[in-house]
Parts: structure tokens; C-alpha cells; sequence
């Protein structure tokens, strides 16, 4: 290891931390050779780290001697950087790291959850960070469309009918395969298509593997309290519930509200999450939102005939989802009665008392209207915080959800009754008292057994006799027991515990019933399995026996084998057993168990016998981490009976609900004592272990028969704080869910094989890189080694044997670890992309000229277009020009006219004027003259008739008549 080496080293505060490499080993031959490393902090690293007590970056100590002897092989694990030397890799699979290590695998999860991507894959195993915020678009439609499209339908285009019969891939005369079985023999997984690491890749994929093979899935996810199980399991189910609207063919004014084909199945399914939430989550110190209870969902599918779905064109059959069932176990029914400070009992009972007034008085007026957690003990026993909570929303959310599975009107008062009965058996008191020497207890607080005698419809002395006193038959005598005020309190809360288990089993029953299907055609329906557990998973050995058929070398499966632990628990004599038998055996105890379990299994390496153990404390070896366990109260959780008097007092109530589920649980009991088991098998049936481990014995049947599949949930950090990790929480998760194995598991495992023919097929043209490749030995399995030992050369991988080939040459085919295949698959692409971009760039150059022709055609004609625009609009131009210039002269014209005529307008007037006077004065000379002429001619005329008279002749002017005529 070099100088600059970028490492990771450990750390008492943080796990694992950057370093880089300051000097060389001192000396490897040395038992404890030791080396110098510098600690590399990033500068974000308070703002993506969570800092523990003691851990302040600013107290770290920078310059660290670290011994070699404490890390595995003698190194220290390498940093995974990106191509800059600076920037941690975040890859989508955790497999393709080039160094893998636990401290590779957390420092992945934080670059990718710091980034806000809260899934990363591990093979098979889908991770996801609870991002502790809500992000943007990572659930939304159109993302559940996407994942559908590309992992489902998309199987559409490239599916290619099965051939009849198999033909052996040893044939060199094989036809080369179809696209579709190629990229599957290849390896290439949906990865390579860019598809970034989701929950609904998961679904999408379980859903292909129903309608497609037609095989059961199952979906398994896991993880501590907080880490996201409920909200990744409702996410999951409503995308398998709706996924089938997503067909390319569905039609599109249906993909947002459904259909008839299942929309009130896929409504009943979804609405249960509300009620489960309600009666089953509480706020726990991890988690505002935590199940207490197991829970395993079955969606059924009415998957469509393959023959059937050919006929009509579609590749995929369809995958109609006809209901549900869901099967609940280990419910924590303590929670009922005590919770730890700073924790709630569940969600519903303080829904319940945000409830409006009106629905209260119809419930129990005298007990809830007014009321508030600090009236009942069983919820005022917790200082817990009531902010983040909106409970009158919820409540309106579960009333709706409740009446959805016709838990409405009377059925739903008898729900909330019950509760309250709850409520009021908390509020109870017990005070001891003596008589005749005998310690016994009453009940002190009459206002509450009162009140709880009005509520159940059973007489107060009948609650009181039934929680004080024990009636007990031994030998056929029959005798009464006064309790202590302990023990009638535990008896009181015991009551409670199992009312409430009670209302929670006929929820579900109620449930499943509205959401089992009722029938189809030929009554068998495909599955998808939801299993809500912590540390739960089954490794599959058996898919590595061809590889030791084929004479290679697989991971030791040993190292990992957990068999004994399971032999100390579930054995002939293990602990189980034992726990049972002392449950059964009179005056069995605690610390007897603990004794006989010592004793019995001290040959288990397993069995942790420590001499500072307390007699009821032992410790198991477990896969993960060993684990002290504290034994006290196992038998009487083992037990988890209520007394009979209690029971009967039970079946006498008024309320119908825990009347009828009190008398079942009565005749259950009386139906184990009256059958013919034997004695031993009849006391232990109703037992809690041996419950629930016929339950586990029933879900491993179902899981086994299935495809499945897993989401481990991890929690980041304790206080909730988006985009930043606490590295030894999480590095102690990822232990014990076993991880890190898993991913060596993928690491050493060969994902991917060819056939040597293929090899050769595929890669022969690549010898031309190495002058010293020859492939001429005839036997095609020795050239397919020389060939891949040259494409693959200076790369190794990381195996429990140490570094080792990246490929494995069986009898007849060639394996390859994860990545090398995708490493020669690169380089193949490399040389086809280098003759590619030769004739890219010849095609280029003929759409380019041929382009530039067209462009210059076009251009001319523009330029011809524009140029006779440009004319005209010249044209257009002058025109307009011309006509203002005409109009601008003809107006000066025009006003350089008037200017004349009214400077002339004067002497004009004067000219007419004298004209008119000369005129006039002519024409009266004219008429004077006439006149003259006349009087002239009268003269004249006189005269001449004068003249007449006496015989003289006159003669008349011509010219004067005329002018006088005129």
C-alpha cells in the first residue's frame, strides 16, 4: 500500500472514516506491521454526518497510527472514487463497486442518500434509506407509468414466441439468438437501460414475473422500527394494485379513476391500509408511525390463460387484481395497557377522543365527551408529544375507511364501545385490605366501576367478584381465591390486552372477508405476497449446484449457515420446547426455564453461559450479533391466558362484539380440551410460541412455493433528520440484516454465462487488439480461455480465496463474475463504435450536402421571393413618395393661388366697380342720346305731319327706327 492510497480506517465514533496513506507499511513480515494515514473530512461532513457525543470533527485526531494485523488481509479498504480522485462513487448496484467492503457499502448509501436518492440495489435486493421528508416526483404517476412501461410492456416488443424443443447450446450450427433471449443470456438487466434503483422496480418486476411466468411472488421487507416498512409496503401495494392501467392498450380516460375492471376491488384493498394503521401503529421512540404487529398480505390476481392472451395479441397476459387476505401475528397487546415514556398506545384511541361531540354522546356520553388523555391512565401513563399528530383528521379518514367494509352504524358503536371499555378498565383502581388474616384487594374507584358497569352491560359485583377473586375446581372441589391488589390488577389489564385483541382479529376478519375474492372461472388466483417482518430471509443454495456441476469453485455457504442457531430454537430440545414445557408444568418459572435451557442445550456452541449472567439471563449467538435476552415474564407472556372468571365476565356483556368474540374464544378453548390430543399437545396448542410457530410453519410453505423477492429498509439515523447518516447506526443495520454478506454472496456468484460458441461468436473479431492472441489451438474452449485471459487481462476480483480470475471456464460454457462481462461488452462496443463513427460521419457528410443542395434551392427561391418583395415594397414606396410629393405641390400651388387672389381681391372689386360705372354711364349716355334722337324724331315727326297737313311729304330715319326698336 502506497503513499496517496486513498483508505478508509476505523473509527470508535464514526465506523469507518476517509484517510489517505502517509507512509509505507513498516514492515509486513512483522506480526503488527503499522503504517501512517492523514483523515480526510470532507468539508460537508457535519452537514451529512450526524455527530455523536465525543465525536466532534474538531477533536479528531488527524494523524492516526493504524496496524495492518487488525484489518482483513493486512489492508486497509479502499476508497471507491470517481475518474476526478475527489468524489465518493454512488453506484445504482452496490455489486459493480470496484472495492467492496462494508465501509464501501456505507460510504454509497450516504453519497446516494445525501443526494436524495433513497434507493440503491443489491442484485435481487432493493435497499431503500427512509429519506425522513417527502420527495418531489418520486412516487408519481407518471413514475409509476415509467417503471411499468420499461420493465413490464416493454417485454411487448422484443418477446419472442419459446422454441418447441431446447437446442443444445454446444451446436456450432445454432441459429444466433433473438434479441429478446440474447440480452437475457448477456446479462443485460434493466439497469443497463438507465432505469435508476425504485420500490416500483421491485413491484413492476414481481408483477412480470406473475403474468409473464406465471409463478407466485413474494416480496419480503425488512428492517428496524423507522426504517420505512409501512410506507414502503403501502407504496409497493398501490402500485401492484393499480399497475395493470398502465397497459399501452388501457384506455386513457380510465388510468386515473379505474374502471369495471376491478375498481372497487382495487378501493376495498387500498382502504385497508387506513384501518391497519389506525388499530395496528402507535408512536414509538424510533418511529411516529411504527406496526405493532406482524402482518403478511396476499394481493390476488386473476391472471389471464397464456393461450388466451396470445389469441387476442397480447404478449403479457393480464393480471387483474380480483382481492386480498391478510394474516396478522404477534400483535403487541402490552401497548394497551403500558407504553415507555416519550411512546403512545395506538393511533386510534386518541383519534377517538378528537371525535366531534355528536359522535361521542352516541358512543359514551358520560365517559367522552369533554374528556382528554389525561382522564385515562392507560394514556396519560406516557409524557409522549402530540405534535405531527392530526388526529380528527385521521379519525375522519378511519370512520370512512371502517364503513368500507360495512363497519358503519351499530357495528361501528360496538367497535368504539369497546375501546372505551379499554379505556375504562385502565381507569379502575385497586386497594388491599385484610380479613381474617387473608390479604385480598377491592376495587376503590366506584365512580369508574360504575361507569364501566354501564358501558359492558354487566352488574358492578359481578366485575368486581370476576377481578378480585379466582374460582378454582382441584380434585372435583370447588373453591373461591382472594387476589391481591397486584394481582388483580394485572388481571384487570389482561382483560383489557385481550378485549383489544379481540376487536383487532374481527377487524381483519371483517376485512378479508370484503376483500377475498368470491370465485373465478376456475378458482385458482395468482399471488403477490407482502411480508412485513424484521431480520426475515431465506438464502436459496441450490440455483449454485450447476456451477459445481460444471467443476467451479462457488462461496463457501457454509460460512453463513444458521442451522444451529435454528437447532437451539426450534430443535427436539431447544428452546422452544423447553419454554413450552415450563409453561405447562405446575409452578413453572422464569428462571427454571433459564436453568433447564443451560443445561439441556450446553452442548450448542450457540448457547452464550456466562458466569456474570443473573439466573433468568442467557445469550444466542446469532447470524448478526450475539444477544443477552432477559427471560422474566416469558412464561407469562408464553401463557398470554385470561382467567376464566374474566372470560365469563366477558361473555355477559351487553355488547355484542366482545360478547360473540369472547364465546369464540371460550369454545376454542373448550374445543382443545374436548378433543382427543393428548394432554400435553392439548396444553400447549393455545400457547404463543406455538401459535406462532404454525403460523411461520404455514408462511414458509407459502414463501417457498414463490419467487421472492427483498426490500431491506434501513434507518439512517435515531433523530429523524433528512439527508444525513449516523454511521454506526447504520453500519450495525447493515450487519444484521446481513448485507454485506449478501453482497459479497453477489459478488462471488457468476450472474452471467455464455457458451463457448457464443464466445467465440461474439468476440473472436477482437483479436486484431493483440498481436500475441492466436487462435489457432482447435479446441474452442482452450481459444475462448486465451481469447477472454487477453480482453480481460490486469482485472481480478474479490473472493473468499482471495483475488482471482473475473471469469470461470466450465465443460460447457464460460462464467462470469459481476462485471466482467460488461467490461468485454464495453470493448466490443468500443470497436464498433470506432467503425460506426467512419460511416456516421460518411452518411453525415451526404445528409449534410445533400442538405446544404436543398438548403441552397431554397435559398435561391427565398432570395428571389425577397428580392420581388423587396421591388414591390420599393415600389410601393416611391409610389406613396410620389403621391405625397404631387399632393405637397399641388397644395402649395393651390395655396400660393389664394395668397394671390386675395392680395388681388381689393383692386378687383375697384376694376368691377369702375367697369360697372363705365357700363352704367354709356348705357345712360346711350339712352340720353336715344332720347335725344327720339325727342328729335317727334320733333321732326310733328313737323313733318305739319308739313303733311298741308300737302308736304316727310321722310322717316331707317337707322333710328331700328336702333329704337332696340
Amino acid at each position: 500500500m502506497t503513499p496517496g492510497t486513498h483508505v478508509y480506517v476505523r473509527d470508535a465514533h464514526y465506523s469507518w472514516i476517509p484517510a489517505t496513506v502517509l507512509t509505507h507499511p513498516d514492515s509486513l513480515a512483522s506480526p503488527t506491521p503499522r503504517l501512517q494515514v492523514q483523515i480526510n473530512l470532507p468539508p460537508d461532513w457535519e452537514d451529512r454526518t450526524i455527530v455523536p457525543k465525543g465525536g466532534d470533527p474538531s477533536s479528531i485526531k488527524l494523524e492516526r497510527t493504524v496496524k495492518l494485523s487488525d484489518y482483513t488481509n493486512r489492508e486497509l479498504p479502499l476508497q471507491n472514487l470517481e475518474k476526478d480522485g475527489k468524489t465518493v462513487m454512488g453506484k445504482n448496484d452496490m455489486a459493480d463497486l470496484p472495492n467492496l467492503h462494508e465501509a464501501a457499502i456505507l460510504y454509497n448509501l450516504k453519497e446516494r442518500h445525501s443526494g436524495g436518492v433513497p434507493y440503491t440495489r443489491v442484485g435481487d435486493i432493493m435497499v431503500a434509506m427512509n429519506p425522513f421528508q417527502w420527495i418531489d416526483g418520486l412516487y408519481s404517476e407518471e413514475k409509476k407509468f415509467f417503471y411499468a412501461k420499461n420493465l413490464i410492456w416493454q417485454d411487448m416488443l422484443i418477446a419472442q414466441p419459446k422454441p418447441s424443443k431446447p437446442v443444445a447450446e454446444g451446436n456450432g450450427n445454432q441459429p444466433l439468438a433473438t434479441a429478446a433471449s440474447e440480452r437475457q443470456a448477456i446479462g443485460y438487466e434493466h439497469e443497463k437501460l438507465g432505469i435508476d434503483p425504485h420500490v416500483f422496480e421491485t413491484a413492476s418486476l414481481a408483477y412480470l414475473g406473475l403474468a409473464s411466468d406465471g409463478s407466485n411472488q413474494t416480496i419480503l421487507v425488512t428492517g428496524e422500527s423507522g426504517a420505512g416498512k409501512t410506507e414502503t409496503i403501502k407504496i409497493v401495494m398501490n402500485h401492484l394494485a393499480t399497475v395493470e392501467r398502465s397497459r399501452p392498450n388501457w384506455p386513457e380516460s380510465d388510468r386515473d379513476m379505474g374502471s369495471e375492471h376491478g375498481s372497487d376491488t382495487v378501493n376495498r384493498v387500498l382502504r385497508a391500509n387506513p384501518v391497519f394503521e389506525a388499530f395496528g401503529n402507535a408512536k414509538t421512540l424510533r418511529n411516529d408511525n411504527s406496526s405493532r404487529f406482524g402482518k403478511f398480505t396476499q394481493l390476488q390476481f386473476d391472471v389471464e390463460d397464456r393461450s388466451y392472451a396470445n389469441l387476442n395479441g397480447r404478449a403479457i397476459p393480464s393480471c387483474l387484481l380480483a382481492g386480498s387476505k391478510c394474516i396478522t401475528y404477534l400483535l403487541e397487546k402490552s401497548r394497551v395497557v403500558s407504553v415507555s415514556q416519550g411512546e403512545r398506545t395506538y393511533h386510534i384511541f386518541y383519534q377517538l377522543l378528537e371525535a366531534p361531540d355528536e359522535i361521542k354522546k352516541e358512543i359514551w356520553e358520560e365517559g367522552l365527551v369533554g374528556a382528554s388523555t389525561a382522564d385515562f391512565n392507560y394514556l396519560s401513563s406516557s409524557l409522549a408529544q402530540e405534535h405531527g399528530f392530526d388526529s380528527g383528521e385521521e379519525w375522519i379518514e378511519t370512520v370512512d375507511a371502517l364503513s368500507t367494509f360495512g363497519i358503519k352504524g351499530e357495528a361501528f358503536f360496538h367497535v368504539m364501545r369497546s375501546l372505551c371499555v379499554i379505556l375504562q378498565l385502565g381507569n379502575l383502581t385497586f386497594e388491599p385490605e385484610v380479613v381474617d388474616g387473608e390479604e385480598r384487594s377491592s376495587i376503590s374507584s366506584i365512580e369508574a366501576l360504575e361507569k364501566l358497569s354501564s358501558l359492558m352491560g354487566v352488574p358492578e359485583s359481578e366485575i368486581e367478584t370476576a377481578m378480585t377473586k379466582r374460582f378454582m375446581i382441584t380434585r372435583g372441589e370447588e373453591f373461591t381465591i382472594s387476589l391481591k391488589d397486584s394481582e388483580a390488577r394485572d388481571g384487570c389489564d389482561a382483560l383489557a390486552k385481550e378485549i383489544y385483541a379481540r376487536v383487532f382479529d374481527y377487524l381483519v376478519r371483517k376485512i378479508n372477508e370484503c376483500t377475498e375474492p368470491k370465485g373465478s372461472a376456475d378458482g385458482v388466483y395468482g399471488t403477490i405476497s407482502l411480508l412485513d417482518i424484521f431480520g426475515f430471509e431465506s438464502f436459496q443454495v441450490n440455483r449454485f449446484e450447476q456451477y459445481e456441476e460444471e467443476g467451479i469453485n462457488v462461496f463457501d455457504f457454509s460460512l453463513i449457515d444458521n442451522s444451529d442457531v435454528m437447532e437451539l430454537l426450534e430443535g427436539k430440545m431447544g428452546l422452544m420446547v423447553q419454554l413450552n414445557e415450563e409453561c405447562v408444568r405446575p409452578n413453572g418459572g422464569d428462571e427454571s426455564f433459564v436453568y433447564k435451557l443451560k443445561v439441556v442445550c450446553s452442548d450448542s456452541n450457540r448457547l452464550i453461559q456466562d458466569n456474570l449472567h443473573r439466573p433468568y439471563e442467557f445469550g444466542i449467538r446469532h447470524y448478526a450479533a450475539p444477544i443477552k435476552y432477559d427471560a422474566r415474564k416469558f412464561i407469562e407472556r408464553n401463557l398470554d391466558k385470561i382467567p376464566n372468571d374474566l372470560l365469563k365476565c366477558a361473555c355477559h356483556s351487553a355488547n355484542p362484539l366482545m360478547r360473540e368474540e369472547f364465546q369464540r374464544l371460550s369454545d376454542a378453548l373448550k374445543e382443545g380440551q374436548s378433543t382427543g390430543l393428548k394432554k400435553r399437545s392439548a396444553a400447549t396448542k393455545h400457547l404463543v410460541a406455538t401459535k406462532f410457530r404454525s403460523q411461520l410453519t404455514s408462511l414458509m410453505s407459502i414463501i417457498e412455493e414463490s419467487r421472492t423477492r427483498y426490500i431491506r429498509c434501513v434507518k439512517p439515523n435515531k433523530v429523524m433528520r433528512p439527508r444525513t447518516i449516523d454511521h454506526a447506526h447504520t453500519v450495525s443495520q447493515l450487519e444484521s440484516a446481513g448485507l454485506v454478506t449478501a453482497i459479497v454472496i453477489s459478488r462471488e456468484s457468476f450472474p452471467n454465462r455464455l457458451s463457448y460458441d457464443l464466445i467465440m461468436e461474439r468476440f473472436k473479431f477482437l483479436t486484431y487488439k493483440y498481436a500475441d492472441c492466436h487462435l489457432n489451438t482447435g479446441d474452442i474452449k482452450q481459444d475462448s480461455e486465451i481469447l477472454l485471459s487477453h480482453l480481460l487481462a490486469g482485472i481480478t476480483a474479490d473472493t473468499h480465496m482471495g483475488r482471482v480470475r473475473p471469469f470461470a471456464c466450465g465443460k460447457t460454457k464460460v462464467y462470469f463474475r459481476v462485471g466482467a462481462l460488461e467490461r468485454i461488452e464495453t470493448i466490443r462496443q468500443e470497436y464498433y463504435a470506432e467503425r460506426a463513427i467512419q460511416l456516421q460521419t460518411w452518411v453525415r457528410s451526404l445528409q449534410a450536402r445533400l442538405h446544404y443542395l436543398i438548403m441552397k434551392r431554397g435559398m435561391i427561391l427565398l432570395q428571389s421571393q425577397i428580392r420581388c418583395y423587396l421591388v414591390r415594397r420599393s415600389y410601393k414606396m416611391k409610389l406613396k413618395c410620389a403621391l405625397i410629393v404631387q399632393c405637397f405641390i399641388r397644395r402649395v400651388l393651390a395655396k400660393l393661388e389664394y395668397l394671390r387672389r386675395r392680395n388681388n381681391h381689393a383692386a378687383t372689386v375697384i376694376q368691377t366697380s369702375k367697369k360697372v360705372y363705365a357700363a352704367k354711364k354709356k348705357e345712360r349716355d346711350a339712352e340720353h342720346a336715344m332720347e335725344s334722337r327720339m325727342t328729335m324724331m317727334q320733333q321732326n315727326f310733328d313737323d313733318a305731319s305739319t308739313v303733311g297737313g298741308g300737302g308736304t311729304v316727310f321722310s322717316v330715319d331707317e337707322g333710328l327706327l331700328e336702333e329704337v326698336e332696340t
